[in-house]
């Protein structure tokens, strides 16, 4: 949420009292610029993921489709805004998340592996402002966030005894 640290984001979301309320918070605007598309719920009962990255094969974009379930999933059933303040925002983080809730013969959570090959678990995952062009001020103010969420994360993950990325 914009201006809300992570932890505030959690808590806001927690206290949420109805399917539109959560709505409202996760995505108040029916704008493209969504890469999860949770207000096509609305109409088609479907949460679109628009922005995969490209797959060069059938099991790459079922990849895709298996993190974007997983993550549906685990969310529903682990999300507790304590649980969740204290995964850490990493590579690692998301994958040890996301095999929190495996049902056999409903998800497969080994087809990610190929994700996850060569990246460094305590990695963050950089996301892209979208939305048009920043002004410098914009982007020197983003930079500085970015820059002071890194440094409060790897405190979080090295004050923290459990290996998040291992299974």
């Amino acid at each position: 949420m914009k201006g809300q640290s992570r932890a505030e984001s959690i808590l806001i979301i927690s206290r949420a009292t109805s399917f539109h309320t959560l709505l409202d918070l996760m995505q108040p605007y029916n704008v493209r610029r969504y890469i999860w598309n949770f207000r096509s719920i609305l109409k088609y009962y479907t949460i679109e993921f628009r922005k995969p990255p490209a797959s060069k094969t059938a099991n790459e974009a079922l990849a895709w489709a298996e993190l974007a379930i997983s993550f549906v999933q685990t969310s529903i059933r682990y999300a507790s805004p304590e649980r969740l303040g204290q995964i850490p925002p990493t590579v690692g983080g998301l994958r040890w998340f996301l095999r929190q809730h495996h049902v056999p013969h409903l998800n497969e959570p080994n087809r990610l592996d190929w994700i996850w090959e060569g990246l460094d678990p305590n990695s963050f995952v950089e996301g892209t402002p979208l939305g048009g062009l920043r002004t410098p001020a914009e982007l020197a103010k983003i930079r500085r966030m970015s820059e002071s969420d890194k440094r409060r994360i790897l405190r979080f993950i090295q004050s923290t005894r459990e290996p998040y990325w291992q299974d």
